[in-house]
């Protein structure tokens, strides 16, 4: 994955030289909508608030980074025991933001982990993001996106059946490219 990674930075070291190229910060914060994880006999709903952004490069309006984004919020199971926990998520994206009115993107995860207080902890994940943005002012974005993860471990322990999380984000974001 390192690899990867490396090979996503030279690429955007060779795109900056060029002169139709930028890079892009764009910071969000948002509150999660509908999100839900199942698996071995759990069924819990996740709510809360989460921030983060993406930091990559901007080509023509093609754009691909880094995404960063962490959650602060109240796992609930189905037998109405509640725990504050954390969602943490890296991941890759591609996406391409147009002259006018709207942005998509797609990213793969790198590395997630949902830290419950006082309970298990969910780790190893693996999944995709696919979103969608309104740019409605200049450097104002509105966003939503569509989550889809399943978490390997549980407690750092394999588990029998996968974790599967899905949900969606609604975000404002600022996107600047300069």
């Amino acid at each position: 994955m390192m690899n990867f990674i490396r090979f996503l930075f030279f690429v955007g070291l060779f795109l900056t030289a060029q002169a139709n190229s930028a890079i892009l910060i764009d910071p969000s914060l948002g509150t999660n909508i509908g999100y839900n994880m199942k698996g071995n006999g759990v069924d819990s709903d996740f709510s809360g608030t989460g921030f983060g952004g993406r930091f990559g490069l901007d080509y023509l309006g093609v754009m691909f980074g880094l995404d960063y984004h962490r959650h602060s919020g109240e796992l609930e199971q189905a037998n109405g025991a509640k725990f504050d926990s954390t969602l943490t998520e890296t991941a890759v994206f591609v996406g391409y933001d147009a002259p006018v009115l709207f942005r998509v993107w797609g990213a793969m995860l790198l590395k997630g982990e949902l830290d419950v207080e006082g309970g298990s902890d969910f780790t190893e994940a693996s999944g995709i993001k696919l979103g969608l943005g309104f740019t409605v002012l200049p450097l104002v974005s509105i966003n939503i996106e569509h989550r889809s993860y399943e978490y390997e471990k549980l407690d750092g322990v394999t588990a029998s059946e996968k974790y599967k999380n899905k949900g969606m984000f609604l975000s404002v974001s600022f996107p600047i490219s300069f």
